[in-house]
C-alpha cells in the first residue's frame, strides 16, 4: 500500500507539472495588457512583493547594526571595568570604588625582616593592613594609617606591601597613640611607577545604619582582599582589650590581618579602620560563638589624631576642654545632613571640672547646638553638635591657642547666646 500511495503520488506531480502554453489571439482586446508575457496585474503583485521584500531587508540589516554595536558596546565594557560603575553586588557596591579603595590601601608586616613577598609573610611576627593618608611625590615619600596593636613592640622592622608590588618597603614609626589604637608610618623612596592613591576620606559622622560597606584587607595574611556588608550600628562603646572605645559596627567578614585596613563606604571613601571583631560570647555556664559582628576605629576621630600625630613629631595631642558632654534625650530627629540621614541627639553639658579653660564659660545643662575652630592647617570649620561625641572626633585637630566658639542655649536664660574657649590646655594622648 505505502508503494502504491507513493506511486500515485509521483503520478500526481507528473500531471501537475504538465500543462500547454496559453496562445495569444492577435484580435483579443485585451493584447495591449501583455507585456512580455506578463500583465499589469501582476507587474503590480511583483513592485508590492519587491517593496515589502526591501523593506524587511532594511528591517534586518538594521536589526544586525544594533545587535552589532551592543556585543561590541559590552565587548569593550568587559575590558575596561575601571572606568564603568559596574555593581559586583545587590548593595550598590561598584568595581570602580573597590579599585580606588585596593589603591589607597596596603599590607603591612612587622618584626623579622622582610626582602620579598614570600618573607614578607612568613618571616614576620606581626601581619596586618593599612591605608595611605598622603603622598608627597616631591620629597618622595607616604604616611600609611594603621592600627598601633598591628606594628607595636616593632619599630624598627616593619614593612609595606602596595597592592600592585612584590617587594616589600621598609618603613619607620612617625607616631602613634596607644589609648585609640592608632598609628601612623612612612615610607621613603616608592616607585611613582606603582598604582598608588590617597584615601578619600568621609565624616564618619554623617555614616548611616544599614549603609552598604566593604573592607579592604590583608585578611588571613593572604594579600588584600574584599568583604562586603552593611553598617549595623554607629558609636556603639564596646571593650577593647581593656579599654573603653567607640567605634562602626559592621557585618563586613572580618580576620586576623585586617587590623588597620579601610573600611569604606559603596563611593570608596573611607569611613574608618578595622581593628577589632567578636568573636565570641561567654558566660558562667557557656560559650557562644559570634559571627558577623566587627569594629572600626570612626573615620573623622582616626584621621584628627593621625594629623596630630604628624604635626607634634609623633605624640598626638587633644584640646582638654575639662568638659564631658552627654545625649540629655533620646533621638531627637532624623535628619538629612548634607544629604545623609543620620541620628540628631540634644546635647548637653553634664559636667564641668574647676579650673579648666571651660569653667565659667560653660555650665552644667547648657545646650550645645553648634560650635566653630581652626584646625591644624589654619582653615576654619563648623560643626553641628548632633550627639555628644562630635568635639572629641576634632579635637586633636585644633589649632593651639585658637578659638573655640560654642554656640549654645543657655536653659537658666533660655536664650541663645556664643561662648568662646581658647584652646590653650592640650594634652598627649599616647
Amino acid at each position: 500500500m505505502n508503494f502504491k500511495n507513493n506511486e500515485g503520488e509521483t503520478n500526481r506531480e507528473k500531471i501537475a507539472y504538465t500543462y500547454v502554453p496559453i496562445q495569444r489571439n492577435s484580435t483579443n482586446l485585451c493584447d495591449k495588457n501583455y507585456e512580455n508575457g506578463t500583465s499589469k496585474k501582476d507587474k503590480t503583485i511583483i513592485k508590492l512583493v519587491s517593496f515589502i521584500a526591501f523593506v524587511f531587508f532594511c528591517f534586518n540589516l538594521l536589526l544586525i547594526g544594533v545587535v552589532f554595536f551592543n556585543i561590541k558596546n559590552n565587548y569593550v565594557k568587559k575590558f575596561n571595568l575601571n572606568y564603568y560603575n559596574v555593581s559586583v553586588s545587590g548593595d550598590g557596591i561598584s568595581t570602580y570604588a573597590v579599585q580606588s579603595a585596593l589603591q589607597s590601601s596596603v599590607c603591612i608586616a612587622a618584626g623579622g625582616y622582610a626582602y620579598d613577598e614570600n618573607s614578607f609573610y612568613n618571616n614576620t611576627a606581626s601581619r596586618g593592613s593599612g591605608v595611605i593618608l598622603s603622598i608627597d611625590f616631591d620629597e618622595d615619600y607616604i604616611y600609611v594609617l594603621t592600627c598601633y596593636h598591628v606594628i607595636s613592640g616593632y619599630n624598627s622592622s616593619i614593612y609595606v606591601l602596595f597592592s600592585s608590588s612584590s617587594k616589600p618597603i621598609k618603613a619607620t614609626l612617625v607616631g602613634y597613640s596607644s589609648t585609640y589604637d592608632v598609628a601612623v608610618i612612612k615610607i621613603f623612596g616608592f616607585s611613582e611607577s606603582q598604582s598608588v592613591s590617597e584615601i578619600s576620606i568621609k565624616n564618619s559622622q554623617l555614616v548611616s545604619v544599614g549603609e552598604s560597606v566593604f573592607a579592604v584587607g590583608n585578611s588571613l595574611s593572604g594579600g588584600l582582599s574584599v568583604t562586603s556588608g552593611v553598617i549595623s550600628r554607629v558609636n556603639k562603646e564596646v571593650i577593647v582589650e581593656d579599654k573603653i572605645a567607640r567605634e562602626l559596627q559592621t557585618d563586613a567578614s572580618i580576620n586576623p590581618g585586617n587590623s588597620g585596613g579601610g573600611l569604606f563606604n559603596n563611593s570608596g571613601e573611607f569611613i574608618g579602620i578595622i581593628n577589632a571583631k567578636l568573636s565570641s560570647t561567654s558566660s558562667l555556664s557557656s560559650v557562644t560563638t559570634v559571627e558577623g559582628t566587627a569594629f572600626a576605629i570612626p573615620s573623622t576621630l582616626a584621621i584628627s589624631i593621625a594629623k596630630s600625630i604628624i604635626a607634634n613629631n609623633g605624640f598626638p595631642s587633644s584640646v582638654n576642654l575639662g568638659v564631658t558632654f552627654l545625649n540629655y534625650a533620646n533621638l531627637i530627629s532624623t535628619i538629612n545632613l548634607n544629604g545623609n540621614i543620620v541620628e540628631d541627639y540634644e546635647v548637653r553639658v553634664s559636667s564641668v571640672e574647676n579650673n579648666s579653660i571651660s569653667s565659667g564659660l560653660l555650665n552644667v545643662n547648657d545646650i550645645i547646638l553648634s560650635f566653630t575652630y581652626y584646625d591644624l592647617q589654619g582653615n576654619l570649620n563648623e560643626v553641628q553638635m548632633i550627639n555628644k561625641y562630635c568635639f572629641e572626633d576634632i579635637s586633636f585637630d585644633i589649632l593651639t591657642n585658637s578659638p573655640i566658639e560654642f554656640k549654645i542655649i543657655s536653659p537658666l536664660f533660655n536664650e541663645e547666646k556664643y561662648v568662646t574657649i581658647y584652646a590653650s590646655d592640650k594634652i598627649i594622648q599616647q
